[in-house]
């Protein structure tokens, strides 16, 4: 997977499972240097790595997936009310990590990947 929010996601459940990636990485059994060059360099982090964490870190699948925010866009238009209860879940869960969104960071995300769905 090829995101920037992977890697805070990562970051963010290494957090609330109160272990650091270099522990999580080797209890998952994955190159500790690999991963962290990937999140560093901003690389594609391969599946397969995505889900050795969530099992050793105990954190669901879709957590680490940007299904939600994509939902919230597809919904939006139908459902603000709901759109919007999803995007507070995503961000009270970022919040619980220690990771803090301002309307800043949603604005900057929302226009570099508006131009992205627009484009297709």
């Amino acid at each position: 997977w090829k995101s920037p929010m992977i890697a805070t996601k990562i970051q963010a459940a290494c957090k609330l499972a109160n272990l650091k990636l270099k522990p999580a990485c080797e209890q998952a059994n994955i190159s500790y240097g690999t991963l962290y060059s990937q999140i560093k360099h901003n690389r594609p982090i391969p599946f397969d790595t995505v889900h050795k964490l969530s099992v050793v870190l105990q954190i669901p699948i879709e957590f680490f997936t940007e299904t939600e925010s994509e939902m919230a866009s597809q919904i939006a238009p139908q459902n603000k009310w709901q759109a919007a209860e999803i995007a507070n879940a995503d961000r009270a869960a970022c919040s619980r990590a220690g990771f803090h969104v301002t309307t800043d960071h949603i604005l900057d995300w929302y226009c570099r990947e508006g131009k992205k769905k627009q484009k297709k």
